[in-house]
């Protein structure tokens, strides 16, 4: 998974200003929130669903150590879709046997991100709801997305950018 410091980041917002950081980074983010641990395979499905369903603002004032642009790389055929699966041809890889070659894709519709769950064996979550083969919901700045057992909290540029002047207050 190609992650950005958290950081360079802020840095960067500092930097460059509000408006320069829009034209450079006009995307959306993953915050990366939970993550199985690296010696196995089998994370307890209960705990995941436990950073789900009791996720509150303890949890977000932890440190943010894994941030995930939502952008589109040039490993993926599709134009419109950002993919999202252990095959090396995603644009957003998560390296683990439990997810899928491709698990699930972002679609922009209108100006809003949908994710679909591309027919995961081991399930895509939005906020706790396992999403059906081809079902696509419509994701909100702070929704909990779950990709097997990586946990991942979905930010629109604006509530990223929010969470970035928070953090260039505290470092």
């Amino acid at each position: 998974m190609e992650t950005l410091s958290v950081d360079f980041l802020v840095e960067q917002l500092e930097k460059r200003g509000e408006e320069g950081f829009r034209r450079k980074y006009p995307h959306s983010f993953l915050v990366l929130r939970f993550s199985p641990p690296d010696d196995t395979e089998e994370a307890d499905l209960q705990t995941v669903e436990t950073k789900l369903s009791e996720f509150n603002q303890e949890e977000k004032r932890k440190p943010i150590v894994k941030i995930v642009a939502l952008e589109k790389s040039d490993r993926n055929a599709f134009k419109s879709k950002i993919t999202v699966g252990r095959a090396k041809n995603n644009d957003v890889i998560i390296r683990a046997a439990k997810v899928s070659k491709i698990h699930a894709e972002f679609v922009m519709d209108k100006d809003d991100w949908q994710l679909m769950d591309m027919g995961s064996v081991n399930g895509t979550m939005v906020n706790g709801q396992r999403l059906e083969k081809s079902q696509s919901v419509k994701l909100g700045s702070g929704d909990m997305i779950s990709f097997w057992r990586y946990v991942f909290e979905y930010h629109d540029l604006d509530s990223f950018i929010a969470i970035l002047r928070k953090l260039s207050k505290t470092l």
